[in-house]
């Protein structure tokens, strides 16, 4: 039997492949299909017809519908798009009984266009597998089914050639969907007009014209059709008898339903038969696909989505990085890297912070405090938070304050304060951080250099030195948007930096720009980052976990939702807690020889994937 069903991962009803296809034989699911050529062409056959897809052309098949695909002996990349119809259908119940029609010749259609993109979008987010990618590209398939729902789910025929039809009178698409669904799915009784202009409180004489309007076809002619459609699944999977076959489909007579076979397959169901029962797929003929290699199906979908884009005539320029980058995991390190942070903190800041000033020293992974005295500071406190620090393992230093001057820059509070210690990260031995605002605690932004608010609030900064304190090790390979390294107290073990950004981005950070200035500079920062990473000679099975920051969710972004207030009161600080987390995921990826990863970001941002053995 050629009934192919689709396994899918519990939390992630979708299953995409992009492959080379040599031959998909005839085979038939229950769950929607959609195919589209990235790139050559193939040949697929749906039902009585052949069609030639070439590059950029997409089918849908619906559930049940015979069809099989083949290479035309040249090399193709096709992505292959499966739906769960048993997931969806909690939020699209007729979506089974859907019959979507996206292959035609609509060129410059801006429906398909806009198809074209939504599928490329989402087999972007799959092979990007980027924070939370598959809720991400399970929302992107329901508008996806929204939209095929809106423009691409009804039909009519043409010299048996099936085309989309389309009405702006929502009533005859309503009704026309009901009916075409009853039909099919009450094929094989016998059906009558009066029975349908009942269904529909219309009058036989106005139903009979509204079908032909939007079928192409009279009543007993659509669902003739319909009939032979379902037959060539017992056809071709069972040895029934021919009359048989059409007795259960609802014929008749054998010699109507030979007729009517002949018409839309133009030969007999018995020489149908004897042609195509070899062809179906079984164990003796399976299916025979090359999965494309990752890095380069990403970079085909890249490209296209890209050439789409460019197409909109968008006046904004926005440039697009390419980095193809490869490491030997046993290579000669070209340095050691071995950046040592000093914390400088206050009295006043344990006040505010509590215990959570040990946690924050320990997330910072700090073994040098610079301890800011002041003569107000009761001595009986001070010594005890010195003995603290002391038995956390940190060297202590006291030095009493005095005036803190500083560069005041609001790029400081931004996402652009990681790229600047980033950057100072690679070339500095010692980084030296602030660890809190001064001043009034209402107060959000200040333009300090500090990882904190005055209120104890987490800036983009913070993040980012906490990231940048496990770049310790030997540094592998490095270039202007990357760093991979191995570390040196975790064998077996990688970690990659990959940040986009541009050098007026960068500059923020060391001029006294405004709220403003750096809110318009990063704001305006639209570009985009595409590396793929291929670590050689590394073996068995990797824990891969990415944290993520970007120019959203930082307390810079989330007091530009609100105007940029001087002061904002709040009974807690709760708000910016949940807002400025960084991202995380985690995920298992198998390596034979090599380990390949693929980053995308657009705009200003940041990604540090951790790689480490599984035992």
């Amino acid at each position: 039997m050629f009934l192919e069903k689709t396994a899918y991962d519990d939390d992630f009803p979708i299953q995409i492949r992009i492959v080379n296809i040599k031959e998909y034989p005839i085979h038939y699911h229950q769950d929607i299909e959609i195919v589209f050529v990235l790139k050559g062409e193939i040949l697929l056959k749906n039902g009585s017809c052949t069609y030639r897809l070439h590059s950029g052309d997409v089918f849908t098949n619906s559930g049940r519908e015979v069809h099989a695909m083949y290479s035309n002996g040249k090399e193709n990349a096709v992505a292959i798009l499966k739906i769960s119809n048993r997931f969806f259908t909690h939020f699209f119940p007729e979506l089974s009984k859907s019959c979507y029609r996206t292959y035609e010749d609509r060129e410059g259609d801006r429906h398909l266009d806009c198809l074209r993109k939504m599928l490329l979008n989402i087999f972007f987010e799959s092979l990007k597998k980027d924070i939370n990618y598959k809720q991400t590209c399970i929302d992107q398939v329901m508008n996806l089914i929204k939209y095929l729902n809106q423009y691409f789910n009804l039909f009519s025929f043409q010299k048996a050639m099936a085309v989309t039809f389309a009405t702006d009178n929502p009533v005859m698409i309503e009704r026309m969907s009901r009916i075409i669904n009853y039909l099919y799915e009450n094929h094989a009784r016998r059906i009558t007009l009066k029975e349908l202009a009942d269904m529909e409180h219309l009058s036989t004489f106005y139903l009979s014209h509204m079908i032909k309007e939007s079928t192409g076809m009279n009543f007993r002619e659509f669902l003739c059709f319909a009939r032979i459609e379902w037959s060539e699944i017992d056809l071709l999977g069972t040895n029934k008898k021919i009359s048989a076959i059409a007795r259960d489909v609802g014929f008749s007579t054998t010699s109507y339903y030979e007729k009517y076979f002949l018409k839309y397959f133009h030969h007999t169901p018995s020489e149908h038969r004897q042609k195509y029962s070899s062809y179906v797929e079984s164990p003796a003929r399976p299916v025979n696909e090359e999965p494309i290699e990752e890095n380069r199906a990403f970079d085909i979908v890249k490209r296209y989505l890209s050439q789409l884009y460019s197409e909109d005539n968008n006046p904004s320029q926005i440039q697009l990085t390419r980095l193809d980058i490869s490491a030997d995991a046993c290579e000669k390190p070209i340095r050691l890297l071995t950046p040592q942070l000093e914390l400088s903190i206050s009295l006043e800041d344990f006040h505010v912070l509590g215990g959570l000033l040990f946690n924050m020293i320990k997330e910072l992974n700090c073994k040098s405090i610079l301890l800011r005295t002041s003569p107000s500071d009761d001595p009986a406190a001070l010594k005890k938070l010195i003995a603290d620090l002391k038995s956390c393992g940190c060297a202590v230093t006291e030095k009493e304050e005095s005036a803190y001057r500083y560069l005041k820059s609001y790029g400081l509070d931004s996402i652009a304060a990681v790229f600047y210690h980033m950057k100072n990260c690679v070339t500095d031995e010692r980084l030296f951080f602030r660890l809190r605002d001064s001043g009034e605690k209402n107060c959000f932004l200040k333009g300090q250099p500090a990882l904190l608010t005055a209120s104890g609030v987490p800036k983009a900064a913070y993040y980012g030195v906490q990231l940048l304190a496990r770049l310790k090790g030997e540094l592998i390979s490095w270039g202007r948007n990357f760093i991979l390294l191995r570390p040196s107290e975790a064998p077996e073990t990688f970690l990659v930096a990959v940040y986009n950004y541009s050098d007026e981005i960068y500059r923020l950070c060391a001029k006294e720009a405004t709220i403003h200035e750096t809110y318009d500079v990063i704001s305006n920062f639209h570009d985009e980052l595409d590396i793929s990473i291929t670590i050689k000679n590394i073996f068995g099975e990797y824990i891969v976990t990415k944290s993520s920051l970007d120019y959203h969710n930082n307390t810079f972004d989330f007091l530009s939702k609100l105007g940029f207030p001087e002061r904002l009161e709040l009974t807690d600080n709760s708000p910016f807690h949940y807002y400025v987390i960084p991202d995380a995921d985690v995920r298992t990826e198998t390596a034979d020889k090599t380990l390949s990863l693929s980053f995308s970001i657009k705009g200003a941002g940041m990604q540090i994937v951790n790689i480490q053995k599984r035992r």
